[in-house]
Order: C-alpha cells, then sequence, then structure tokens
C-alpha cells in the first residue's frame, strides 16, 4: 500500500478489503487486524479521496469499530488526516474537500464517549471566511456537520470565544431589511439559519452569560432572531393552512407534501431555538431533533402539523410581537413555497454513514 505508484495501491487496497477482511474474524485475528491498522495509518496523508474511502472501509471492518477507545482512535486519526492543526483556506479545494470527508466520516463515531471538540473549535473559527468556498454545496455541508457534531463537543477551553463565533457568523447571515415597503425582503437561507442557531444553543450552555452580560450585543441579536421568527412563523402558518386538508397517504405518494413538512419542521426547530434564547437570561433545554436528519413519516403528519400550532408570537421585553402586520410596519417576508421546497432539496444530501444528531 506504500507505492508510489496510484494503480498498484489501489489495487493493494482493494484487496486488502475484498479478499482479506472477508476471511472473517476465525482466520483474522487480532494481530493481523493491528498489522493492516498500521500499514492503514502510514499513508492515510497522501492518498487520493477514493484510497482514502477505501481505507476507511478497511479500519471500519477492524475491531476498532467495537469499542468507545477504538472509535476515539477512528476519530483521532480522522483528525490528523483532515490537518486541524493547518490554517483553513477557503479558496483551497483540496483542503475543503479533504476536510469535508474526514468530518463526514467521523460524525458516525461522536457519542459520549467519543468527543467531537476538536472538529467543532476548528470549524467554529473558520466561520468568518467558510462563506468563500465557491461551492454553496459545501458551505453548507459544513454548517450541517457542524449542527449534527456539537451535541459530542466536550468542555472548552476558551468557551466565550468559541459561542462568539457562531455568534457573529448568525449575525452575518441575517440581513434584516430597512423599514421600506418598496424594498423587496431577502430571501433567507433558513436551513444554514437552523444549523448555527442550533450550534449556538448547545454551546451557549458552557457560556450562559455570553449574551446577558453585553446589552448591545443582546440588542443585535434579539433584532436579528425577532426578523427570523416573524418568517418562519409565517412560513409555519402558511404550510399548515395547505397541509391541513392532506391525508397521512399523501406524505408518502405526494413528494411537495413531503417537503413541505421538511419545511414545517425546519421553521418549528427555529421557532424553538428563538424562544429558548429570548428568555431572560437565556434557556438551553429545549431538546430539537435537526430539520435533514430522518424524513417525515405518515405517523407524523398530524403530530407535525399540532407541532407547528403551538409556536406563538415571539415575545420580546414582555410585549408580544404580532406577525400579521397589526402593529408592525416592517414589510413581512413571505416565503414562496415552490423555492423554499427546491432550496431545501437542493441543500440537502443524504448519506448512509449518518445516523442522527
Amino acid at each position: 500500500m506504500q507505492s508510489n505508484e496510484e494503480v498498484v495501491r489501489e489495487r493493494s487496497m482493494k484487496f486488502i478489503l475484498n479478499k482479506v477482511m472477508a476471511l472473517g474474524k476465525e482466520i483474522i485475528k487480532r494481530d493481523v487486524e493491528d498489522l493492516i491498522i498500521a500499514e492503514c495509518k502510514k499513508v492515510m496523508q497522501n492518498i487520493t479521496c477514493e484510497e482514502f474511502e477505501t481505507l476507511m472501509t478497511i479500519l471500519s471492518s477492524t475491531h476498532l469499530i467495537n469499542t468507545p477507545d477504538g472509535q476515539k482512535e477512528l476519530v483521532e486519526l480522522l483528525a490528523s488526516t483532515a490537518e486541524l492543526d493547518q490554517f483553513f483556506n477557503p479558496k483551497d479545494l483540496d483542503q475543503v474537500n479533504r476536510f469535508i470527508t474526514c468530518l463526514d466520516f467521523a460524525i458516525p463515531f461522536f457519542s459520549a464517549h467519543v468527543e467531537s471538540t476538536k472538529f467543532i473549535v476548528y470549524i467554529c473559527e473558520l466561520l468568518n471566511r467558510y462563506t468563500l468556498i465557491k461551492d454553496n454545496d459545501k458551505q453548507f455541508i459544513i454548517l450541517k456537520s457542524l449542527a449534527e457534531s456539537v451535541p459530542y463537543c466536550g468542555k472548552l477551553m476558551n468557551p466565550e470565544a468559541v459561542v462568539g463565533q457562531v455568534y457573529q457568523a448568525l449575525l452575518d447571515l441575517v440581513t434584516v431589511p430597512e423599514n421600506d415597503s418598496n424594498k423587496k425582503v431577502e430571501d433567507m437561507d433558513l436551513h444554514r439559519v437552523e444549523a448555527l442557531l442550533y450550534t449556538f444553543h448547545k454551546l451557549g450552555k458552557q457560556c450562559p452569560d455570553f449574551l446577558s452580560k453585553d446589552p448591545e450585543r443582546q440588542k443585535d441579536f434579539k433584532k436579528k432572531l425577532l426578523y427570523v421568527g416573524t418568517c418562519t412563523q409565517t412560513f409555519v402558518k402558511i404550510v399548515r393552512q395547505d397541509l391541513k386538508e392532506k391525508g397521512e397517504e399523501d406524505v408518502i405518494n405526494d413528494p411537495i407534501v413531503e417537503k413541505k413538512l421538511e419545511g414545517l419542521r425546519l421553521a418549528c426547530n427555529i421557532n424553538t431555538l428563538i424562544k429558548e434564547l429570548f428568555n431572560i437570561p437565556p434557556r438551553f433545554k429545549a431538546t430539537v431533533n435537526l430539520s435533514w436528519i430522518g424524513g417525515a413519516t405518515k405517523s407524523k403528519l398530524a403530530q407535525i402539523i399540532q407541532e407547528g400550532k403551538k409556536h406563538e408570537p415571539i415575545i420580546v421585553d414582555g410585549k408580544s410581537k404580532r406577525i400579521d402586520g397589526s402593529n408592525n410596519s416592517q414589510q413581512i417576508y413571505q416565503p414562496p413555497k415552490d423555492k423554499f421546497s427546491a432550496k431545501f432539496s437542493n441543500n440537502t444530501t443524504n448519506n448512509n454513514r449518518r445516523g442522527g444528531g
């Protein structure tokens, strides 16, 4: 496998995967597995993406997969391969692809026993420039992977700095339009909002006074979230109206209904997180299942629609901020249904290696 010739390396790896590992545990004893693991580690840094996937499949067939210590070893190997000690250059396509691939393989191993902390700190540090990645899908993959990994983040050395990086990314993402009826409201990417807001909510537990100790910071944040809240509540109202006559079979047979349910789950998640953060002091107790993990099933139709009914107007400083325009001169975001659904479909990629978050 250490050959400089790509063809030789590729054939060697596939032979080990398809012939040697297929012999089973009765023939491939622990000492042989240890030798294979050691050889895989030697070549991990200088291989193609396809070879990397082959090596990870080999390693996932060994005893490493069976214990927390083994899984931790795999995550450490992936962190090393991802070069988390190097500055992230969003214009370096090879580095971007390497990082995304390594993180993608690492996510299924994260657990209460295998922390994601190194990856979390690294991603949060690059949030100030991830939008420089030319491929918008890759931008979203990084945010989505951050959200999937953050439940397994351990104790941060400098939580205020890390939370601050997520905070700034959220502020940069959300543009509140001026009170000008002639100006078109910007169509936000609510999927990115969900990913960053979920991450902020999770990491905020380690720095609960981040917002409250800085009045200006809290004011700016609430202004942005209030606008997001009006957008999502409007969307919930529209989708609930569209779905109220639908039956359970429509979820299975009608892809448009399924997409609307996914969008509804997304909007409800954002509203739940905003309500938590609008409390004084902010709360970090709500359990949210990320909208892109798992699809809506027929048994979930009534539940999801009912959850949408529970979302009341956002409360700020004891006053209800309505979204019906009765006491708000700001133009209200009316999400174009087809565009919203298409955006969700285009930005969401299925990955069989991932389970939940």
